[in-house]
């Protein structure tokens, strides 16, 4: 009999979390200095026409079915089970590169009291003398870290209300941190708030910007990857979907925001070219070394970003890897604890594929091949199937359930789900293609 989250704010902690991560940090804010506030605009729109009604829709099918990904497609019709093994086979890719970041987020909070008394060439360079990718090689440092990591991913993952539990804490305390210091980055440099605001309508002629915010969507909300389906089983029928999508989503994308306004406010004193990866273990840590005068309070700030960091992406991870899990169980009958600990060693072996040599080139390749591939090929034939072979108004239906005044409009959910997001999809895949 499958377990169910005893409250709603389980439910929505542990889906916060799982939405919440490394790249709300790092990839939204380098998108927003990139294109500007115009990419916040339609991110919002993006968001309400397409990442929530696809996030209600398979939430709302893991609570009518009772099962995750596999099972719900199966239960839609009997030769979909495909679709919900390549949304896990998604999460387990994801999974494979994140614990990795997740090890090295580990490993620059360790050095976090050393790091700000270096000078900033040092600081620029020593996440890539540490991490062994200066030279090329597997350092032992990033094999210990990384094994620390998926050890503490697998300490996490099992029972579904322990998530929960869990899910309070390591989303609560990283979001008021990173309000402290959105709050504290503006004070210092109100300037900050002016690059946020800045639009340039030239970008909209940009395809890469379309498919880059639509990708952010999507990979941001864990859509496609088998994680709403699976949480959608574990919620109560007393529950209300559309309420507790609509905070998941917006709260994702307030997180986003602070971390925008922090990527905005404090590297402006690096001078350097701008990516995910670079930002994260580079750029960050020699701008937060020049924030005060004082290398101790500079190393205060440090380890508390990173252990806001480290607590949202462990949300992540055992997310994705909640996802697998459930689908084993649901298919094989696999206890969840004792494929939660074969897939975190899994996502260890695997991990070392990213380490070493051109190890940061495959997780870039990886990342872009997921974002801009992968997860549209999926949410493409997901949207379409569902469509074909499922009543939408029975989908509707089951979102609203428990709703009195504030309901999700029937048409806007048919609409956007049969049409909308399909051919925006195919759109933005055929543009990656060429």
């Amino acid at each position: 009999m499958r377990d169910t989250w005893k409250t709603s704010g389980a439910f929505i902690m542990t889906s916060i979390g799982s939405a919440v991560g490394f790249g709300n940090v790092l990839r939204f804010p380098f998108l927003l200095n990139k294109y500007g506030f115009i990419f916040v605009i339609l991110y919002t729109v993006f968001l309400c026409l397409l990442g929530l009604p696809i996030m209600m829709g398979e939430t709302a099918l893991g609570r009518m079915y009772r099962q995750s990904s596999v099972g719900c497609m199966k239960k839609i019709n009997k030769k979909l089970g495909f679709l919900g093994f390549i949304m896990s086979a998604n999460s387990l890719i994801i999974m494979c590169y994140y614990g990795v970041l997740f090890a090295f987020l580990l490993l620059m909070s360790f050095y976090s009291f050393k790091i700000p008394f270096l000078s900033s060439d040092e600081i620029g360079g020593f996440f890539y003398q540490i991490s062994g990718y200066r030279e090329g090689i597997v350092s032992p440092v990033s094999a210990i870290f990384l094994i620390l990591g998926w050890a503490l991913v697998c300490f996490c993952c099992g029972d579904t209300n322990r998530l929960g539990k869990i899910s309070a804490v390591s989303v609560i305390i990283p979001v008021v941190f990173l309000l402290i210091l959105a709050i504290s980055s503006l004070c210092n440099n109100p300037y900050g708030l002016k690059l946020l605001l800045k639009i340039e309508a030239h970008t909209l002629l940009l395809p890469e910007f379309w498919a880059d915010t639509l990708g952010q969507v999507f990979y941001s909300l864990s859509l496609m990857v088998g994680i709403m389906f699976a949480f959608g089983s574990y919620l109560k029928n007393s529950e209300n979907i559309f309420k507790n999508c609509l905070i998941i989503g917006f709260s994702d994308l307030f997180v986003s925001l602070l971390g925008g306004i922090i990527y905005l406010s404090v590297i402006r004193s690096v001078p350097t070219e701008f990516d995910g990866i670079t930002s994260g273990f580079s750029t960050y840590p020699t701008a937060i070394a020049k924030l005060t005068n004082n290398p101790h309070i500079n190393g205060i700030i440090f380890l508390l970003f990173y252990l806001s960091l480290i607590l949202i992406s462990l949300n992540s991870l055992f997310a994705y890897v909640k996802s697998i899990t459930a689908n084993l169980y649901d298919k094989f009958g696999i206890n969840e604890e004792f494929s939660s600990v074969l897939l975190c060693i899994s996502g260890l072996f695997i991990g070392f594929i990213f380490l070493g040599k051109g190890g940061l080139l495959r997780i870039s390749f990886v990342d872009d091949f997921v974002a801009c591939f992968s997860l549209l090929i999926t949410g493409i034939c997901e949207t379409f199937f569902i469509s074909k072979y499922k009543n939408l108004e029975e989908i509707v239906a089951e979102i609203n359930k428990n709703t009195k005044k504030f309901k999700f409009p029937l048409k806007l959910f048919c609409v956007s789900f049969k049409y909308i997001c399909p051919v925006v999809m195919i759109l933005l895949l055929i543009s990656n293609i060429v």
